[in-house]
């Protein structure tokens, strides 16, 4: 098949790649009307790619072409400024480098927390979904709710309201390890500048609380750099737990089976 005279579009068995595009020179020039053609400099892959699509390039049931030519190399001016494992982006030919990535300060979400709390889960710092709504652990790919519902055999709470109220009657506190971060995106690895919460300030306020649950590597790096352990009350038992989150790919049931070792 071919694109505007000379995009080439065909089947590779040797690399196992569909819809491969062989004139690099003629994408590259396409980019650049496309960018021309809209006032940009650089554009998203995503927005690109539905782009090809409207311009009859196939996709296979493996994904698209175009993502795997990029992680080939061989698509021009493809980059990830974010680094690996973030979005890519496709610069006009005459620029030399894409844009920083934006990096946002985040403030976290105040503790949810009862007289008679008596273990505290404490996470990194909330993602984007859970700072918008004000909500913990609203994001849906984030498991923790499904997790504690059957530690405690309780359907699955929905609402926030429901969620605060498990919380409370299974004697639950949130809160995060931070207060607050620079951090791009949502992933724990992307935080900087890290502003600790005063836990131990917490945990002497709430003195019915005696089992710390981390939630995840992040959160239990973060404890062990900013909380001094010597003043913890040596009552309070403290735990690392996989993360919830969908960045971690332990299936739903091996998470179930190591947070219910602790909790149940």
């Amino acid at each position: 098949m071919s694109l505007n005279g000379g995009i080439t579009i065909g089947y590779n068995k040797s690399d196992g790649l569909h819809n491969e595009m062989t004139d690099l020179d003629n994408i590259n020039s396409l980019i650049d009307v496309f960018l021309e053609e809209r006032g940009l400099n650089y554009i998203a892959i995503k927005e690109f790619s539905l782009f090809l699509k409207e311009k009859g390039v196939s996709y296979s049931t493996d994904g698209p072409a175009l993502r795997r030519l990029l992680r080939k190399g061989k698509i021009p001016n493809a980059e990830q400024p974010g680094g690996k494992g973030t979005r890519w982006y496709i610069r006009h030919s005459k620029y030399n480098e894409l844009p920083k990535p934006k990096v946002n300060n985040v403030i976290g979400l105040a503790p949810v927390v009862n007289d008679d709390s008596e273990i505290l889960i404490l996470g990194t710092l909330p993602g984007p979904d859970s700072l918008r709504k004000g909500e913990y652990y609203s994001n849906p790919g984030n498991q923790l709710w499904k997790i504690l519902a059957y530690i405690f055999n309780r359907p699955t709470p929905l609402s926030y309201h429901d969620k605060t109220n498990f919380l409370r009657n299974n004697k639950i506190a949130l809160w995060d390890v931070l207060k607050s971060a620079d951090r791009e995106g949502s992933l724990d690895k992307k935080i900087k500048n890290p502003v600790p919460n005063d836990v131990l300030g917490f945990l002497n306020e709430h003195t019915s609380i005696r089992t710390i649950v981390l939630n995840g590597s992040k959160a239990t790096e973060m404890f062990r750099k900013f909380i001094d352990l010597h003043r913890l009350n040596p009552d309070i038992q403290v735990f690392h737990l996989p993360n919830t989150s969908s960045s971690n790919r332990s299936t739903l049931n091996e998470k179930k089976k190591e947070w219910s070792a602790i909790l149940r």
